[in-house]
């Protein structure tokens, strides 16, 4: 997928980029904690440029919000998501909820009972960067990288990226 050879991946790392699922559950399941949605930003506004995978022209409106998800018990930062919703397809009570911030936006449909559709669309490494002190990682340490949108409907409703840090899943230490 994308250049990512899936087979050299450890297996909680390939079935985090393939799920279609949601991905709190399934880091709960794996490491058997309750897993924390923290909230970096919640934003809406007008579009500064195009966003071709929501159909979105500059000048909609969008919501970007900014999380990571946190071991309960262990404080330990599993990953980041960011996502872009198109706020003109958003269902009733969903942006309250998005806004307390307490679920996941898979947590969130699931307990509204949404249908959806997840269409992945990239996958691949990048350098932690400026994520690196919010995963508690070193700027150059590797995360695994995913991109795709969910459909309500047969409209794309939310653009996510989700990176996850390639030590923590792969059991070598940071580098850094």
């Amino acid at each position: 997928m994308n250049g990512i050879d899936f087979e050299k991946l450890p297996p909680i790392l390939r079935a985090l980029l393939a799920s279609d699922g949601t991905v709190t559950k399934l880091l709960e399941a794996f490491y058997a904690e309750p897993i924390e949605v923290q909230r970096l930003s919640h934003a809406e506004f007008p579009a500064e440029h195009d966003l071709p995978p929501l159909d979105i022209v500059r000048g909609d409106t969008l919501l970007h919000r900014r999380i990571l998800m946190c071991g309960a018990r262990s404080a330990t930062v599993y990953g980041f998501a960011q996502s872009y919703l198109r706020t003109d397809l958003l269902w009733p009570g969903v942006r309250d909820d998005l806004v307390r911030g307490t679920l996941g936006i898979g947590e969130l449909m699931r307990a509204r009972r949404i249908e959806t559709y997840r269409e992945p669309l990239t996958c691949e490494f990048c350098p932690a960067a400026e994520l690196a002190p919010d995963l508690r990682v070193a700027p150059h340490d590797l995360l695994v990288s995913r991109t795709y949108r969910i459909f309500v409907g047969r409209a794309p409703c939310i653009y996510i990226v989700d990176k996850f840090p390639f030590a923590l899943y792969s059991g070598h230490a940071s580098s850094g």
